[in-house]
């Protein structure tokens, strides 16, 4: 028979382990973590289980200092009284992690083994979202035989000791240790979690609604896309093979990026710009390798073009998603300070300056422009640049209105 079972208002999982304790003659288990509510809660029903002469073994993992010593001096003072069973503590090892969920019960004519996600803990039996699979055995014979089996290798194994007093003791004094450290941490580390900004799409869709109304972004818009579909054209020309000498690179590459009516958006392309002219062959051959290389994912591109950008003066990651931006609008993002600096004032600041990202931060940061895309119903990625950047000069015009009225 098979069954699942989990906590819910009408059975807990504690319940349920009571239950079958009450009715079992031998009873195995084995959990990562244990601690004293979670015991407490089946404590009543496995002491007069013990009264009644039925044998326990049972296996506590010791990782990252989660069991309770208190409930383990507990269970190691009654077992010991009666004598039959016994209490097991298995050690943290460079191997992996002690970590099954496993109750097993023998009785004179089945054998019941619950096991899932939940420990021996009261979250575990009544709180947490858990999970277990239940399986019963009539004839009791095969499935016994593998839960002794695999209890009997837990028994056998080199980081398995019997919890004496002594061996509880030594783990307590353990135990004191690293709690007393990790709750400090953990107490640094919500307080910075708590301080992080959320995304606050509430800014953002008042934002939204500011770039929408006004005609001049709608009308600049529209001229940004005839100056990409304009980039894209001298795009093909660096990438032809055909550009000779580095007097026709500038004449291109200063359309692209020169201070006025370029055709890219970035800001300050312009100021270190033209030293890529003396490196023009390995420009023309990263134009060639975004172009060509399609079927790569956003990350995988910015990947492949940061190899030419490290060996050419003059271009960064700016330039090189222009490139990307230019061939593919609808999946690859412009990545510079502007809309940084917008994300940031939405609550999203987990990236760094845009001169040091990878191709992971780039992927991530890809995604969040998508989102962005998504959730505004723009037609691409360079939509979102340009109101993006439609906010971070708004960002700035609050910030210089505001420092001359403090003035």
């Amino acid at each position: 028979m098979l069954e699942i079972v989990w906590n819910s208002e009408e059975k807990s999982l504690a319940s349920i382990l009571s239950a079958h304790i009450c009715q079992a003659n031998r009873i195995d288990i084995a959990v990562a973590f244990l601690n004293s509510r979670g015991l407490s809660l089946i404590e009543n029903e496995l002491w007069a289980a013990l009264g009644r002469g039925c044998i326990v073994r049972l296996f506590v993992g010791t990782d990252f200092y989660l069991t309770d010593p208190k409930a383990l001096r507990r269970l190691e003072n009654t077992f010991r009284q009666q004598g039959k069973s016994k209490l097991f503590l298995v050690g943290r090892s460079g191997k992996g992690t002690f970590h099954p969920k496993v109750y097993a019960f023998e009785s004179n004519d089945k054998t019941t083994v619950i096991l899932g996600s939940a420990n021996l803990t009261h979250g575990g039996l009544s709180d947490n979202w858990e999970a277990c699979c239940v399986c019963t055995d009539h004839s009791g014979f095969e499935l016994q035989r593998r839960v002794n089996l695999m209890f009997s290798q837990y028994e056998a194994a080199p980081d398995v000791k019997e919890a004496t007093v002594w061996e509880i003791e030594r783990y307590a004094a353990q135990y004191r240790t690293f709690r007393k450290h990790v709750k400090s941490a953990e107490k640094q580390a919500i307080e910075e979690i708590e301080a992080i900004p959320k995304m606050d799409e509430s800014r953002l869709r008042a934002c939204l609604e500011q770039y929408e109304r006004c005609k001049k972004q709608q009308k600049d818009y529209q001229k940004r896309e005839a100056n990409y579909k304009k980039a894209r054209e001298l795009l093909d020309q660096l990438a032809s093979g055909d550009v000779a000498n580095e007097t026709q690179f500038r004449t291109i590459w200063k359309r692209l990026i020169g201070s006025a009516d370029r055709l890219w958006y970035s800001g300050s392309l312009y100021r270190r710009g033209y030293e890529a002219a003396h490196s023009f062959p390995e420009v023309c051959r990263l134009v060639r390798a975004i172009r060509d290389n399609a079927a790569r994912s956003p990350q995988e591109l910015f990947e492949l073009g940061r190899q030419f950008v490290s060996r050419i003066a003059g271009i960064g990651p700016n330039v090189l998603t222009e490139i990307m931006n230019t061939y593919y609008p609808d999946r690859c993002a412009v990545l510079n300070r502007n809309p940084l600096t917008s994300l940031r004032y939405f609550g999203l600041s987990d990236f760094p300056v845009h001169n040091s990202f990878k191709g992971y931060h780039y992927g991530r940061y890809n995604d969040v422009i998508t989102y962005i895309k998504n959730l505004c119903g723009f037609e691409s990625l360079g939509r979102a640049d340009h109101f993006l950047s439609f906010v971070y000069f708004d960002i700035k015009r609050e910030k210089r209105s505001s420092g001359k009225k403090s003035a």
